[in-house]
């Protein structure tokens, strides 16, 4: 390249550079990258055409056409470009695209018609008790509660009974055996850490019976799950669990409907292992097998029931502590969009704080909202993971992390059951670390539940009926911790 031709001149003088190869290979992959751009922008545009070949799979996630032009766009404008990451299983080469604040849509729908015909409507209506989750970017709906509807009394009674438990796996050391946030520390291997715990759990014990049989054997038809972090470690954990005789053909994992024939899912012996997400409801009729679900695809959407209706599984195994992958470029551009809607409440315009004019108040929000972008991205934490986690966007995982998990929990105890909720995974509470999710989920329910709380009385009385039975489990559960 002519920049390490010494007989040219270049702009830069990199021969005595420390990290001169290192340069010019970044730089000519950008150059590669850049010639590619024009060829992959004539592919995205042709992409109603590649559609139905790919099975209405796109290569990038936009609204549909008809809204388009109702979605503002972000405050910074529209995010397009590229992303390179280092994967375990090599680099990849994400395209990524981010056409504006989607849930503005949802916040002003009712709205649609009022400037052309001066019509109200359409109507909105907001159903998901999650959708008040005040710290929750995620989440969190703008929009003021206007009514409660009351789970069961018995369903709230069986929480109370309900055991929560922080299960204490210890290593070589007495350590708790973490998976979540171990890869590339100190040599750690986190699927490797998770085939022990699997081990710990699905081994025989002293009295020939391991854990999970025990388990399995205590309820009356009820059923213990597993609950990891994606569809790998489905596989992964269900492969460990298949070495072991007891476990040989006693074990279902989840797949996502993607990876499933749907014509096949059925037939007697093509699945008997695993079943599709889309099918799940109907996991009674697989027998008695130990299932393995990824917590985002189980979390909310279906009520996995026996024939009385009532829940059919009765013990959580949460073998990974949920965390976003560092390279996952969604929740930045969530936390961004949040931040937008949020500064913008209840008027809904830019604040008067901004400026005197349109241009300075745009130019103000727009300088505010690229600094939230970069304080979000995990490459500007000066430490990877939780600790590295500014205050406010530690609360805001917590909040996120605690809803997921919270949805998955209520499956448990449809139909009033009491249920086993286990956090097995070390990364829930490290011993030799500040900051424990279990805790930290404790803390952002204090905040609305303690006695000395100063939040609003009303955002009180909300968190006490959507979140209270789960803050009095978790400050049980607080007890035992280690």
């Amino acid at each position: 390249m002519w920049l390490s031709d010494p007989a040219r001149s270049a702009p830069l003088d990199l021969t005595a550079h420390p990290h001169r190869q290192m340069l010019l290979l970044k730089l000519e992959f950008s150059i590669c990258l850049a010639s590619m751009d024009r060829r992959f922008h004539s592919l995205i545009q042709e992409r109603s055409h590649a559609g139905p070949a790919q099975e209405g799979r796109l290569l990038d996630q936009i609204p549909p056409s008809e809204y388009q032009d109702l979605v503002p766009n972000s405050p910074f404008g529209a995010q397009l470009g590229y992303q390179f990451a280092n994967r375990k299983g090599g680099p990849l080469l994400q395209y990524l695209q981010s056409r504006g604040i989607g849930r503005w849509i949802l916040l002003h729908f009712h709205d649609l018609f009022r400037a052309t015909d001066d019509i109200k409507g359409p109507h909105v209506v907001f159903a998901s008790a999650t959708g008040f989750a005040p710290g929750s970017p995620q989440f969190h709906i703008h929009v003021p509660v206007s009514a409660v509807l009351s789970p069961p009394l018995q369903e709230r009674q069986a929480i109370l009974e309900s055991t929560f438990k922080f299960l204490y796996v210890p290593d070589i050391g007495g350590k708790p055996i973490r998976v979540s946030g171990t890869y590339g520390e100190d040599g750690q291997d986190p699927y490797r850490n998770l085939e022990r715990l699997v081990h710990y759990l699905a081994e025989p014990g002293p009295d020939s019976k391991s854990i999970l049989e025990r388990d399995f054997d205590q309820y009356q038809g009820r059923l213990p799950a597993l609950i990891v972090n994606s569809y790998a470690q489905v596989d992964h954990v269900q492969k460990v669990l298949q070495t072991i005789p007891f476990w040989h053909d006693k074990t279902i994992a989840m797949k996502s409907d993607a990876e499933s024939d749907p014509i096949m899912a059925w037939e007697t012996g093509a699945t008997d292992s695993t079943i599709r997400r889309g099918e799940i409801e109907r996991l009674r009729e697989k027998g008695k097998k130990l299932p393995i679900f990824p917590l985002l695809a189980f979390q909310r959407g279906y009520n996995v029931l026996d024939d009385q209706g009532k829940a059919l599984l009765g013990s959580a195994y949460f073998l990974v502590r949920p965390f976003p992958h560092p390279d996952d470029a969604s929740l930045p551009v969530i936390g961004v969009n949040a931040y937008t809607i949020k500064e913008m409440v209840p008027e809904w315009i830019v604040p008067a704080s901004y400026g005197d004019s349109a241009t300075e108040m745009i130019g103000t929000l727009r300088r505010h909202a690229y600094h939230e972008w970069m304080r979000q991205m995990p490459s500007s934490q000066k430490e990877h993971g939780l600790q590295g986690m500014a205050n406010d966007l530690y609360d805001q995982y917590l909040w996120d992390q605690f809803i997921i998990m919270w949805q998955a929990c209520l499956r448990f105890f449809r139909g009033g059951r009491s249920a086993n909720i286990y956090f097995v995974d070390g990364a829930f509470h490290p011993m030799n670390k500040t900051r424990s999710t279990l805790k930290g989920w404790i803390r952002i329910l204090d905040d609305y539940l303690a006695p000395t709380s100063t939040k609003d009385p009303f955002d009180r009385q909300l968190v006490e009926a959507l979140y209270g039975p789960a803050h009095l489990a978790l400050k049980t559960l607080e007890k035992e911790l280690p």
